[in-house]
């Protein structure tokens, strides 16, 4: 059993990017959105939404960038990878990503009439 893993089932919320790195290496990131459905302290229905940063390298990468995209529901697998870095403008910042292993886009079946 791995202890850094992962699985998100959501949809795709922002347009999928790919970038060309400087040694070759491709770069395809999104922001993957997923609902959790509760009931509050008065019993109504309350909907969160959390966003994931989603990271996929190599040539899984470059697949998933002519087959996904905004508002697809897919199954993502991976690991959670929290970095540091330097903004443009000087400040530290820290974020997390989940650095994709796997990413399954899910079929949805039509309701019948």
């Amino acid at each position: 059993m791995k202890n850094n893993s992962v699985t998100l089932r959501g949809n795709v919320g922002t347009d999928v990017t790919l970038k060309a790195l400087s040694n070759d290496q491709k770069l395809l990131n999104f922001n993957l959105a997923t609902n959790e459905n509760y009931k509050d302290k008065s019993g109504a229905w309350q909907k969160n939404t959390e966003w994931h940063r989603i990271v996929v390298w190599g040539p899984q990468a470059e697949k998933l960038a002519g087959s996904i995209e905004k508002g697809n529901e897919v199954i993502v697998e991976g690991k959670i990878v929290s970095r540091t870095y330097q903004s443009k403008d000087g400040i530290e910042k820290n974020i997390t990503e989940i650095h994709a292993t796997d990413v399954i886009k899910t079929v949805r079946e039509k309701a019948s009439a």
